[in-house]
């Protein structure tokens, strides 16, 4: 077929002009290709930069949550082995709790020879009852344990072997005695016989002594022992609970104020560390030693003050600066003048111990 020039002509232009469209499109696809190149580089260099900061942040995470865990776990085992000791604390503090409500009572005795033998004492000299009303000799419970027991003031080193220990009941009358600590803990654990095992339900009056010349005291309700040149004092105000003091307190053996320990009779029992300066006050004082009247607390007919904050930076001459119950021991603190006590020593202890559990 033969083409016209013209027609040829606008072939030609046509595929010149397919050709031209051919070579914009390439081109631009060259150009976007490029630029999505350069753009996915970029991306790709973002990426490792990101991937590389990710990683460290990862490892140096991964490190401290290691080193967290670590210390997390040391702090644990410390707290157990805290919690461990505190409870080998609280062991010990109940064990010295069970001991003094053990040696509060002369009926606790183990050895039934000694039991029965104090018992018989006591009753057969040291009360009277007289309607509904149960006297108690103070002075009688003293000759029971010096003639009827044997007992007689030795220091711990002659019974222990060491300066200053505690003995139970027991050890006492197996020692023919002790020292002032121990005389006390056994005087209190005979008056309680009588309030827990004979005056119960009765009125009860306490019979003790004071010096007094010409007169008689008879320790014994057969009127066979006496003191000369003493008469006798009774008190009927309530004031019947027997408890340990300690302090700087005027000592029969020595003849002065020193460090000893005597009984204080007080209204109510003490239990807690309020009690101390509620009960104390006014508490009737007897030397375990001979069952003598000493006059009362916070006065000045024993000149014996109980040790607080507001005297014990000018201490007086005698106070008191320790008590035993029958189920606990308080002392103040030098530092402050504030009581503390073996029960609330414990309290704290469980409150520490709580705490401490919610760490673990």
């Amino acid at each position: 077929m033969k083409i016209d020039k013209k027609t040829y002509t606008v072939i030609i232009a046509v595929l010149l002009l397919i050709s031209l469209v051919s070579i914009f499109l390439f081109v631009e696809k060259s150009f976007k290709y490029e630029s999505l190149s350069s753009d996915f580089q970029e991306l790709s260099s973002e990426y490792n930069v990101y991937r590389n900061e990710s990683s460290e942040e990862l490892s140096h995470e991964r490190e401290t949550n290691e080193q967290l865990t670590k210390s997390y776990e040391d702090l644990k085992s410390e707290v157990n082995a805290i919690i461990s000791e505190i409870d080998d604390y609280r062991a010990t503090i109940q064990d010295s709790l069970d001991w003094f409500s053990f040696n509060s009572d002369v009926m606790n005795i183990e050895n039934d020879y000694q039991r029965d033998q104090i018992e018989t004492f006591l009753n057969a000299r040291c009360y009277e009852t007289l309607f509904q009303r149960c006297v108690i000799n103070t002075g009688c419970i003293n000759l029971v344990n010096y003639n009827n027991l044997n007992l007689y003031y030795k220091y711990d080193n002659e019974t222990t072997g060491k300066e200053d220990k505690l003995v139970t009941l027991e050890e006492i009358v197996e020692n023919h005695g002790g020292d002032c600590e121990d005389f006390s803990l056994l005087y209190k654990a005979e008056m309680n016989y009588f309030l827990d095992h004979i005056c119960e339900d009765m009125e009860i009056t306490i019979e003790s002594w004071i010096d007094y010349d010409n007169g008689m005291f008879y320790l014994d309700n057969k009127d066979n022992w006496f003191f000369e040149d003493a008469k006798s004092i009774k008190f009927q105000d309530g004031f019947i609970y027997p408890n340990v003091i300690c302090g700087n307190i005027y000592d029969l053996n020595i003849g002065d104020v020193s460090g000893h320990c005597i009984i204080a009779l007080t209204k109510n029992k003490i239990s807690k560390i309020s009690d101390i300066e509620n009960e104390l006050d006014n508490a009737i004082l007897i030397e375990p030693q001979d069952g003598g009247y000493m006059g009362r607390v916070n006065d000045p007919s024993s000149g014996m003050y109980i040790l607080n904050e507001n005297n014990i930076n000018y201490a007086p001459e005698s106070y008191i600066y320790m008590v035993i119950s029958d189920n606990d021991l308080f002392m103040v603190d030098f530092d402050t003048g504030k009581w503390t006590s073996y029960s609330e020593f414990d309290d704290n202890l469980v409150q520490y111990r709580s705490e401490l559990s919610s760490y673990g």
